[in-house]
């Protein structure tokens, strides 16, 4: 069994602490690809912290049978790579539409910032609690996923509201 793969099972489990194992050594490699890609320094270090987000919020769909942990991982950062440059050719039709005088909305991660902070804001204090002890056995799976759906529900509601999507 790999490092990775036990690091990830661990993250499954809900020992959150494998992450601050998994960050020191993927994030330098990461942050590489996205550089090879041709982002520059502050995007590529985006890339970096995108990737271990979605890692994080897609560990349950991680299938420890299978046991490519690593390979798993890096099909998250190239699908951040790919979203990266999917939002700024979004972007830039936005702009070239825009300078031509019909405006349209262009995505903002600022935007998602705030709809960030609003989402944890409307956590009381118990879900917060909840999520910071992790989902590992008797850490309340349960109070887990419910405070997590709490704060996606209220992210979509307000990223939602910024796109348009009523």
């Amino acid at each position: 069994m790999s490092d990775e793969h036990a690091l990830l099972v661990q993250l499954k489990q809900g020992y959150i602490e494998a992450l601050g194992r998994l960050y020191p050594q993927y994030a330098p490699k990461f942050y590489r690809y996205a550089r090879f890609k041709g982002l520059q320094h502050a995007n590529a270090e985006d890339i970096a912290q995108n990737t271990f987000y979605r890692i994080l919020d897609g560990i349950d769909t991680y299938d420890e049978l299978r046991g490519a942990g690593a390979a798993w991982m890096w099909q998250i950062c190239r699908n951040v790579v790919i979203d990266f440059f999917r939002a700024a050719s979004r972007i830039s039709e936005a702009r070239l539409t825009a300078s031509s005088g019909n405006p349209s909305p262009v995505p903002d991660d600022w935007e998602r910032r705030r709809c960030a902070r609003i989402a944890s804001d409307s956590l009381s204090d118990a879900e917060r609690d909840a999520l910071d002890r992790g989902r590992g056995p008797g850490r309340g799976r349960a109070e887990w996923h419910e405070a997590a759906a709490h704060y996606r529900r209220e992210f979509e509601k307000c990223y939602g509201a910024f796109k348009g999507d009523s």
